[in-house]
């Protein structure tokens, strides 16, 4: 019933919004690959763990475009806006010797987050259609 009453702008911004949290949770999970294949495999492996987070970067900033877009929840744009703050962590945290052992710990909270994000968007397109 609300969705239809959504504008095409709302309901576009919302599959945009659950399309992004796939695709982040996927570029997560494929950049842990390639910093576990560098460790266990072929160090020249790392030059991809560094620079495919340049594909994904900007996707947290999107989410939370188009969590307002979308006239979603609050809950999305916090959870929004705590994936780009871990993401700041972890450019904060990748070269500073004193703390880049958490590197990989927010790595796991970043996903842990995503993941909720997956679930919670796919939960909530179900319960508006």
């Amino acid at each position: 019933m609300e969705n239809e009453m959504l504008s095409g702008f709302t309901r576009i911004s919302r599959i945009v919004f659950i399309v992004l949290s796939f695709v982040l949770a996927a570029c997560i999970l494929l950049q842990t690959f390639f910093a576990g294949a560098a460790i266990f495999t072929d160090p020249a492996i790392w030059r991809y763990h560094v620079n495919f987070v340049h594909f994904f970067e900007f996707v947290p900033i999107l989410m939370l475009i188009f969590a307002f877009c979308g006239k979603l929840p609050n809950g999305f744009k916090w959870i929004s806006g705590a994936l780009l703050l871990i993401l700041f962590a972890q450019y904060a945290t990748a070269h500073v010797p004193a703390i880049s052992a958490i590197h990989p710990v927010i790595a796991l909270l970043y996903f842990g987050l995503s993941m909720l994000v997956v679930q919670q968007s796919w939960r909530f397109w179900k319960s508006c259609r």
